[in-house]
């Protein structure tokens, strides 16, 4: 590898390993925070299968919880930390939908359309873990946050687990809740191909809006 490819893999492991998770949590703090009823119900199951674990045995068990993993996927369906990670170079000249591409042309699958798609996912807005609890009838193609196929997220394992160990250690020991001064709804921006007007998408602001409106912990007793 010369200098520029090491600088590279540097950039991808530290954007791909350490920010998109710290997203991810950030987010999902939020939403446990405005819904309480869906944070104890997983504080109820963490409590119950984890209070007298640790080593391999905690993290066996950390991986098996069927609402903490509802939690991952309806959290990361809600608000992937990345919009459009499925990229794809056409190879060939087709017409999909009335939409010509040539070959060489770039194409981002709006993962965040695809999520809040009412067609996928019934109430779409809401936050429902439900949907996913003991659940893999869904659409393989309708949650990507990890993009799909082949050249997928090469560390989503690695993603699930530190995602899930940290969220049950901290609500093993804390309730999360909003300050005094936190806002309840995150503020977004538009997002629109160059000098178009169409298929504008709505991304909230990842840092800048949980800065603003932050999430406190309580110890539990």
């Amino acid at each position: 590898l010369d200098s520029r490819q090491i600088s590279n893999n540097c950039f991808a492991f530290l954007l791909a390993g350490y920010e998109t998770t710290s997203t991810s949590l950030g987010f999902t703090a939020w939403l446990l925070a405005k819904h309480q009823r869906q944070q104890e119900t997983l504080f109820d199951e963490l409590n119950e299968n984890l209070r007298n674990l640790e080593g391999d045995e905690f993290y066996d068990t950390v991986m098996s919880l069927p609402y903490l993993d509802a939690v991952f996927h309806e959290a990361l369906r809600m608000y992937p930390p990345i919009t459009f990670f499925v990229n794809r170079t056409c190879t060939k000249q087709c017409n999909v939908d009335g939409i010509n591409f040539r070959p060489g042309i770039q194409v981002a699958v709006p993962i965040w359309n695809i999520h809040r798609d009412a067609k996928n996912w019934p109430q779409p807005n809401a936050f429902r873990p439900e949907r996913f609890y003991k659940r893999k009838d869904y659409h393989p193609m309708s949650w990507l946050p990890f993009g799909s196929g082949p050249r997928n997220c090469v560390g989503v394992r690695f993603a699930a687990m530190e995602y899930k160990l940290t969220l049950a250690r901290l609500l093993l020991h804390y309730r999360l809740v909003f300050g005094a001064t936190s806002e309840v709804c995150l503020r977004s921006m538009h997002m629109s191909p160059h000098q178009s007007s169409k298929h504008v998408v709505d991304l909230y602001h990842i840092l800048s809006t949980l800065t603003k409106h932050p999430v406190h912990s309580n110890r539990r007793e």
